[in-house]
């Protein structure tokens, strides 16, 4: 083997972290064997060294911490070493001293907390077009005596929403975000469908202010419920101009 090695820089293109592993070893004849143990992922990656020194292949390992064990005769526990995501690594191991070293060829992925500005301005703005709107409308279509139930059982389907991210997320689904995101997506864009069907057979109901309610009045004339009487024609038709577009009032 030539005693240079060159290593490459370039990260790898699925967010892992790329690794080699030089050893450094006093037994010629007798294979050495490397194994790197995921405490968290619970993957396990080998490595097989004959002669003094030798490198292995650049490998893509799970972003990690693992153990670091070398076999010759018995498993020896030579300690632990963190891989962080999209790294390139080049771990040298002293198969006599029992030791290693690991040398960052090309630094973990990095982003900045500062992106989680745009991310919540979106947030922001959909909370309040939802919000708002969806208020707006359990509120405004509801009869007098079913406001609080509805307003509630909107309210409910939020929270049926989170129970639903809580089981995605929970299951793990799929090991990469991006999946469980456009899961989230996709049930999204489904009710959107469903919604937009709904809205145009929807007909909206007409419920008069309560302030326009025909009240009693203890007058002998009965002025105030007379106005009020008016009050509520008016509104009604008002209402079934916009809603006809002056069709039966031209």
């Amino acid at each position: 083997m030539s005693d240079r090695i060159i290593d490459s820089p370039r990260k790898s293109q699925k967010g892992y972290s790329k690794v080699r592993l030089v050893m450094n070893a006093k037994l010629r004849n007798v294979p050495v064997i490397v194994n790197l143990s995921g405490k968290r992922s619970g993957s396990k990656y080998s490595f097989f060294f004959t002669g003094e020194i030798s490198a292995s292949d650049i490998k893509e390992l799970e972003n990690d911490e693992y153990d670091v064990q070398i076999a010759v005769v018995n498993n020896t526990q030579l300690g632990s070493v963190v891989f962080g995501t999209g790294g390139v690594y080049t771990m040298v191991l002293n198969e006599e001293k029992r030791s290693f070293a690991v040398t960052t060829i090309t630094p973990e992925n990095y982003v900045s907390v500062l992106w989680l500005i745009p991310q919540y301005f979106l947030m922001a703005c959909s909370e309040i077009l939802y919000a708002i709107t969806g208020l707006g409308f359990a509120f405004s279509q509801s009869p007098r005596s079913m406001k609080t139930m509805i307003m509630s059982g909107l309210l409910t389907s939020v929270a049926f929403g989170n129970v639903i991210v809580i089981a995605i997320s929970g299951a793990q689904i799929c090991k990469d975000a991006v999946w469980e995101i456009l899961i989230y997506a996709g049930i999204m864009f489904l009710c959107m469908i469903v919604f937009s069907i709904q809205a145009m057979w929807y007909q909206y109901a007409v419920i008069p202010p309560e302030d326009d309610f025909i009240m009693e009045t203890n007058g002998e004339d009965g002025s105030s419920a007379k106005k009020n009487k008016e009050v509520n024609i008016n509104w009604l038709k008002a209402k079934i101009i916009s809603a006809t577009k002056g069709k039966y009032f031209n």
